[in-house]
């Protein structure tokens, strides 16, 4: 885990591909812009939000997760197999400090049906992330059916937007690529951080998560929450 982090600063202190020379991507930049008004949208997986938090999006998917495949030790910690993908992305209000507050208070009594997640002690992963702007918990599903994990994200997204903006710009860039040419960007990631893009921005992955959530945010005024959960088929 430490590895995807330095990875990460890596990342957002070298400008790959010329990131580092263009504006931020990101929405945030529009400070004085409110974002659009939208419909309520209804948060799938049902875990308790934020009061007063709104859903923005409900990106939904499959994706396999093949053992040794995914870099350090992911906050899911999914074993090997196929699972359905559910993510749910909100804004609120609430400071980043009242947000980081109310996952610490999730960690002590889990919502019902949640148990924290059986992975190695987050600590050093957690402090590491609040330099970006992210705070996140993750939790394991407790009755006796497929196996369930629950990976909660919080972030302040001007703070994001600040420290990596180029890795959105990164982002955005890959993802527009037709796959054969997706390679040459992936060697050179890998060459200066151990991984690929593709490794870096799996979904299970908050710094991943966040990325991928960013373009989502376009009021200065608001904190973002993640919840990405993946159920084994």
């Amino acid at each position: 885990m430490r590895r995807i982090f330095i990875a990460i600063a890596l990342l957002a202190a070298c400008g790959l591909a010329g990131c580092a020379s263009r504006q931020s991507q990101s929405g945030v930049r529009n400070a004085g812009r409110a974002s659009p008004t939208v419909a309520p949208l209804a948060d799938p997986i049902g875990f308790p939000l934020y009061a007063g938090a709104t859903v923005l999006a409900v990106p939904a998917g499959t994706h396999v997760i093949v053992k040794g495949t995914v870099p350090g030790n992911p906050p899911l910690a999914l074993p090997a197999g196929t699972y359905r993908s559910r993510e749910v992305i909100a804004s609120t209000s609430g400071s980043f400090e009242q947000l980081r507050a109310w996952l610490n208070g999730l960690d002590d009594r889990p919502p019902a049906g949640y148990l924290r997640a059986d992975v190695a002690d987050l600590s050093d992963a957690r402090t590491a992330m609040r330099r970006f702007g992210l705070d996140f918990t993750a939790f394991r599903g407790a009755g006796a059916g497929k196996p369930t994990r629950l990976l909660v994200v919080v972030m302040d997204p001007v703070q994001v937007d600040k420290r990596l903006g180029p890795l959105v710009s990164l982002l955005g860039t890959y993802e527009s690529l037709p796959g054969p040419l997706r390679g040459p960007l992936d060697d050179a990631v890998r060459k200066r951080t151990g991984y690929s893009v593709s490794e870096l921005m799996r979904p299970e992955n908050p710094i991943g998560a966040t990325v991928a959530a960013m373009r989502h945010f376009t009021n200065a005024n608001r904190r973002g929450i993640l919840l990405v959960d993946a159920t084994k088929q």
